[in-house]
């Protein structure tokens, strides 16, 4: 099996004008894969959640060609190759996280409003190589492959403005209506070792929520994701042509 060639694809990282440290990081890690990176700034902001969605759409803008990968500053390698991509996958995730969300719809009945929560990231198997994804908030290396998949994240993003609420989680919204994958051995993950230091959430717990596989769900399936209100017990259930989360206790 050929791995898919990386090095043919654009890619943008986004990286704040003051992270010196890490571009440089980021210009030697890609340098390794034969990739020449386009810096992009980082926006700073009070509210990470606006800066985000701000730096990923100014990062998709500009005259992309797709393919085109979008990479955040603070990567490491996990040493695994990219297989080749599926034929019809619109977005694919070089990097995963164990967050997810409930139906957007559902999440509102719940009182939950627009959150990702940890412990709920929803993939199904899809051949020996890949997961298909139904739900995942997370942004740290994306490789836009249709025209449709761009559109639709600039969508989630434009959204985060008006809203103030993560992309990411307008993103998980929209996964059940696009073919999204990820590999079952990601690229990419969040390195502790960049991490600012932060109160609630260590360095170590972050590469953690990255650098952990996704496990595979299947109908019927139940988890518990974490919420600051106590753990939430969903199971898995059909949707469409896919899966969704379902709160148990709910009809």
């Amino acid at each position: 099996m050929t791995a898919f060639d990386l090095t043919t694809v654009a890619c943008r990282v986004i990286s704040l004008p003051m992270a010196g440290a890490r571009r440089a990081h980021m210009q030697a890690l890609l340098a390794g894969m034969g990739i020449i990176p386009e810096f992009r700034p980082g926006v700073p902001a009070r509210r990470h959640a606006l800066g985000c969605a701000r730096a990923h759409l100014a990062a998709t803008a500009g005259g992309a060609h797709l393919p085109l990968m979008v990479l955040e500053d603070d990567l490491a390698l996990t040493g695994a190759v990219l297989p080749p991509l599926p034929w019809d996958a619109d977005i694919v995730y070089l990097g995963v996280s164990q967050f997810g969300c409930l139906p957007e719809q559902v999440a509102q009945e719940a009182g939950l409003g627009h959150r990702a929560i940890m412990g709920l990231a929803l993939a199904a198997e899809a051949g020996e190589d890949w997961l298909r994804l139904y739900s995942m908030a997370g942004a740290i290396a994306i490789l836009y492959l249709s025209d449709r998949g761009l559109e639709a994240w600039r969508a989630a993003m434009r959204r985060s403005l008006e809203t103030g609420r993560p992309f990411d989680v307008f993103t998980a919204y929209a996964m059940p209506g696009l073919r999204v994958f990820t590999p079952r051995r990601p690229l990419f993950y969040e390195s502790a070792d960049l991490q600012r230091p932060h109160a609630r959430v260590p360095p170590v717990r972050r590469e953690s929520w990255t650098r952990t596989p996704l496990c595979p769900v299947a109908e019927g399936d139940r988890r518990t994701g974490l919420t600051r209100e106590g753990p939430l017990r969903v199971r898995a259930v059909r949707a469409g042509e896919g899966l969704a989360w379902k709160p148990e206790g709910q009809p």
